[in-house]
C-alpha cells in the first residue's frame, strides 16, 4: 500500500524531469527495445526456477526416508553447499566466457544446462549424489543466464539509462522469485502422503503428513517446462540482439565531438603529418 500511494504521488506531481511519472520504476524501458523485454523474460523464469529449487531442496532433503532423504539440518545444509559454490566459482569464470561468445549464445547454452539438470533431478531426485551434481549444475546455468542477460540489457539502452533498465530488470526477476516457491508450495501442500515417524520424545509413534513423490516429479517437470520456454525465447531474443551498445542521439553526438577533438590535437603535434582523409599512414 505504501509503494502504492508512493507512486499515486509522484503521478500527480507536475515536474519537467522525465521520471517523474515513474519514480521507482520506469516501465516505459520495457518497450524501448524488443531484447530488453525478453530478456526480462527469461530473468522472471530464471528467478522462478533458482529460488523454486532453493525451496524445495531442504523439503526434500529433510523429508522422511520414503519421500525424502532423511537428513538433519547439518547434512540439508551440505546439500545446498553447491549452490553459493557456483555463485562465487563460477560468477568469476562466466564472465570471461560470456565474452568470447556473446550474450545471446551465453543464454541459449545456460538454458540447455539448466533443462538437462532439471530432466536428470525430475527421474532421479530420491538419489542424493544426482541431486548434489543437479542443482550445482543448475546453479552455473542460472549464473550464466543472469550475467547474459544483464548484459544484453545493457547493450540495448543508451548509457544513461543503464542504471534504470538494470534495477527494473532485477525488480521483476525478483517477482519471479517469489512467485516459484509460493506456486509449488501451494501444490506440494494439497498433494500429500502420510508417513509413520518415530521420534526419541515418542517411541510410540505418530502419523505425519509429508509432500508426495508425485508432488516433487510435477515440481520438476513444471521446472522443466519452464526452462525450455526459455531456450525458444533466447533463440528468438538472438535475432533482435544489437552487435554493439546502443547510443543516444546525444550521446552519439558527445563521442563525435571527443573524436573530432582528439583528431585536431593530435594533429597539432609535431612529426604527424596532415593530409585530406588521412591521419599520418592510416586513412580516416
Amino acid at each position: 500500500m505504501l509503494f502504492i500511494n508512493f507512486e499515486c504521488q509522484y503521478k500527480n506531481t507536475k515536474s519537467n524531469t522525465s521520471n517523474s511519472n515513474h519514480p521507482i520504476v520506469d516501465f516505459s524501458i520495457l518497450h524501448s527495445h524488443r531484447a530488453i523485454l525478453l530478456s526480462i523474460f527469461m530473468l522472471i523464469m530464471a528467478g522462478f526456477l533458482m529460488y523454486t529449487v532453493i525451496h524445495i531442496i531442504p523439503i526434500l532433503s529433510k523429508g522422511p526416508t520414503p519421500l525424502g532423504f532423511g537428513n538433519n539440518a547439518i547434512e540439508t545444509s551440505y546439500i545446498m553447499l553447491p549452490i553459493p559454490m557456483a555463485s562465487v566459482v563460477g560468477a568469476t569464470a562466466i564472465g570471461f566466457f560470456v565474452s568470447k561468445i556473446g550474450d545471446p549464445k551465453s543464454i541459449i547454452i545456460g538454458a540447455i544446462v539448466i533443462t538437462c539438470s532439471f530432466i536428470v533431478i525430475t527421474n532421479f531426485y530420491l538419489n542424493e549424489q544426482y541431486v548434489l551434481v543437479s542443482i550445482f549444475v543448475i546453479s552455473i546455468g542460472y549464473v550464466l543466464m543472469h550475467i547474459a542477460a544483464i548484459n544484453l540489457i545493457m547493450l540495448c539502452v543508451p548509457i544513461k539509462m543503464i542504471g534504470a533498465s538494470v534495477s527494473v530488470a532485477i525488480f521483476l526477476k525478483y517477482i519471479g522469485a517469489a512467485a516459484g516457491p509460493a506456486i509449488c508450495g501451494i501444490y506440494m501442500g494439497t498433494h500429500l502422503s502420510p508417513v509413520f515417524t518415530i521420534s526419541n520424545n515418542n517411541t510410540n509413534g505418530m502419523l505425519q503428513l509429508f509432500p508426495s513423490s508425485k508432488s516433487y516429479q510435477f515440481v520438476f517437470l513444471y521446472c522443466t517446462t519452464v526452462a525450455i520456454i526459455i531456450i525458444f525465447i533466447a533463440v528468438i531474443a538472438n535475432k533482435f540482439s544489437p552487435k554493439c551498445q546502443n547510443y543516444s542521439c546525444e550521446e552519439r553526438g558527445e563521442i563525435g565531438n571527443i573524436a573530432n577533438k582528439l583528431i585536431n590535437e593530435i594533429q597539432i603535434w609535431e612529426g604527424i603529418e596532415i593530409r585530406p582523409h588521412t591521419f599520418g599512414r592510416i586513412s580516416i
